[in-house]
């Protein structure tokens, strides 16, 4: 699969400085397991191929305007995913998955989150 892959607070809307400092660091060891797995993973925050915990300049639309930036130069994603955690103690690990309109993506929801929450949980 083709993963396009942010951390999620690292860009200029900022956020919990707990889950900055949490996301950063799992975003890239995430990239480095799904790469190590065969897929072609894109890295927008931290920056691509950078592996510093910098932050893009620019709000969350932009972050998500990355993916289709990619798109027109000819990388589509199968999958956009942005990491976040939650710096409340006991939170434990989850998968959101934005269902709107009529395309919904039943392998994301059924298969790649879940499998996603049991990886990284283990």
């Amino acid at each position: 699969m083709r993963i396009a892959l942010s951390a999620g607070h690292h860009n200029s809307n900022g956020g919990n400085p707990e889950e900055i400092t949490i996301v950063g660091p799992l975003t890239c060891a995430v990239a480095d397991a799904l790469a190590a797995a065969g897929h072609d993973v894109r890295l927008i925050t931290p920056r691509a191929g950078a592996r510093q915990l910098t932050n893009f300049f620019g709000g969350l639309q932009a972050v998500a305007r990355e993916v289709v930036r990619y798109a027109a130069g000819g990388w589509t994603a199968d999958l956009y995913l942005e990491m976040h955690a939650d710096a409340s103690p006991n939170r434990g690990l989850f998968f959101v998955y934005p269902e709107t309109g009529a395309d919904v993506d039943t392998l994301a929801r059924d298969r790649f989150g879940p499998a996603l929450v049991r990886g990284l949980s283990a």
